[in-house]
């Protein structure tokens, strides 16, 4: 359905003391909107893996290229006015394309892991939310863009004992020749926002000891320490700058067995998110002029969870887990930006279930379920719901497999309502997403028949709410929810073929 095509084919051989695997994976969409979707993407995969003297090694290439346009999120009045259709657009100009190509390489024994890599990166997005809002004239379309080199190295390691000593650390360091954001009008360059290079490096050593202080008690302690720096070399020269910045972040695991199909769990844990490194340097809005207010390299973040595990005979297994986090800076989306933006400290509260029942020899049943409260910590005055924060979420999948060859699958998806703005006072709907697929399996054939979106649901896929202008509004433009609905119901076909 809507022209859907992708073909990919695998092989594996030994090379001389050794074995080597390809894989090489292309997919063409034209997608259900209005707009041809004409999407284009390759991937291709290759490893050698072999010894060196007493160790594992082995050495993997991977690429992907692709390309493809977009319709983006749509503001509703758009649709109820009758301009156009849910599967409309109001710039057909936008898209993107992207490449990336890896090199890795890997080594281990039984105590310790290393791996070091080097990744070549080139992206670039045409977007446009606010149609006409900050440009009557060109419009609101923009280029974001992305260009770096990130090379790498990784080690990690463990040794087992009374104590068991788990140990490694890695080491990252981004040369991003270009990241910046262009005016645009179909596609084409009318001016420059910003455009930076940066020097991006950061390192991390982790430590945790594993133990039992008791015959049925687990426990473990462990600390990361994390060093970050940058360089940035914007065009605006008062937003250039560099600096460091460092966090260590604690853990605790405790695990108590009540009997052989029971186990409480308790955690407590501290993370972090890093922010833009842009952001950290910012004095001036290359937008609009005015002095910007800057982020903290290193956000912060506190969590834990009390759990309950429970395991019958490898059929039944359940987790309930109660959770709880504190993030020192939400990061959230902002429309006329087309990125996201640091904002207020934040808590989330909840409780989570997830369950798999063997059901018979050719039943299994998954089920899991999520209720979050979401808050910021103060009302600055907006109010403390944070946008885009989905309060509930659920799935329930069914497989079955049966000795002469024949399989299903069913999924059902289930997001709930979610606040589109501080107050609360528009939310986005829930959305349900059923896909269902069977076939065959002969001896080295097998044949699959998927259906998505089974009863064609025209639920919101994704939804924000923010101010943009359609033509002949006002200047300050329109608030309104812009969304784009589920992808409409399809079917896809395969064939594959397996051999020895």
């Amino acid at each position: 359905a809507y022209d859907f095509l992708r073909g990919i084919g695998a092989v594996s051989t030994d090379v001389g003391e050794g074995s080597a695997m390809f894989a090489f994976d292309h997919t063409a969409y034209g997608g259900p909107w209005d707009l041809d979707e004409d999407l284009s993407q390759t991937r291709f995969y290759a490893n050698y893996a072999g010894s060196v003297g007493e160790m594992d090694a082995k050495v993997s290439l991977h690429g992907y290229m692709g390309e493809w346009n977009s319709s983006d999120q749509l503001p509703l009045r758009a649709i109820t006015s009758g301009l156009i259709d849910e599967r409309g657009n109001l710039d057909p100009f936008l898209g993107g394309h992207t490449d990336r190509f890896s090199l890795t390489g890997e080594l281990a024994t039984e105590q310790w892991k290393a791996m070091a890599y080097a990744i070549d990166y080139d992206f670039s997005l045409y977007s446009n939310f606010t149609y006409l809002l900050d440009d009557p004239v060109n419009g609101d379309q923009f280029e974001q863009i992305d260009k770096r080199r990130i090379y790498g190295t990784r080690i990690d390691g463990s040794t087992e004992g009374r104590v068991t000593v788990n140990w490694g650390g890695d080491i990252r360091y981004d040369d991003i020749g270009e990241v910046g954001l262009h005016r645009t009008v179909a596609r084409e360059r009318v001016s420059t926002v910003r455009t930076d290079s940066v020097d991006q490096f950061s390192a991390s050593a982790y430590g945790e000891l594993e133990f039992r202080p008791a015959e049925n008690l687990r426990a473990s302690i462990g600390v990361r320490a994390e060093y970050f720096s940058w360089d940035v070399n914007a065009l605006l020269p008062e937003n250039s700058g560099s600096g460091d910045d460092t966090l260590l972040s604690p853990k605790v695991n405790l695990a108590y067995r009540v009997n052989e199909s029971m186990e409480l769990y308790a955690n407590w844990g501290r993370g972090f998110h890093s922010n833009d490194v842009r952001g950290i340097t910012i004095v001036t809005d290359p937008g609009s002029g005015e002095p910007a207010d800057p982020v903290d390299p290193l956000v912060q973040s506190n969590g834990g969870e009390l759990g309950l595990r429970y395991e019958r005979e490898n059929r039944f297994n359940a987790t309930l887990t109660g959770f709880w986090i504190d993030l020192d800076s939400e990061l959230l989306f902002v429309g006329d930006a087309g990125g996201t933006e640091a904002n207020n400290a934040s808590t989330r509260n909840g409780v989570e279930l997830s369950t798999f029942l063997q059901a018979n020899d050719w039943l299994a049943v998954n089920f899991s379920y999520t209720h979050t409260d979401s808050k910021f910590q103060e009302d600055e005055g907006a109010g403390r719901r944070i946008p885009g924060a989905i309060e509930s979420s659920a799935s329930l999948g069914l497989t079955g497999a049966w000795d002469n060859g024949l399989f299903i699958a069913a999924r059902a998806r289930y997001l709930g309502e979610a606040p589109l703005i501080e107050d609360d006072s528009v939310r986005a709907p829930s959305s349900m997403l059923v896909n269902i697929g069977g076939g065959y399996r002969f001896e080295n054939f097998s044949v699959r028949l998927d259906v998505f979106n089974v009863f064609d649901s025209d639920d919101y896929d994704i939804a924000y709410y923010y101010a943009s202008r359609l033509p002949g509004e006002p200047a300050e433009g329109v608030e309104d929810i812009h969304f784009r609905p589920l992808e409409p119901r399809s079917a896809r076909m395969s064939l594959t073929y397996h051999w020895e």
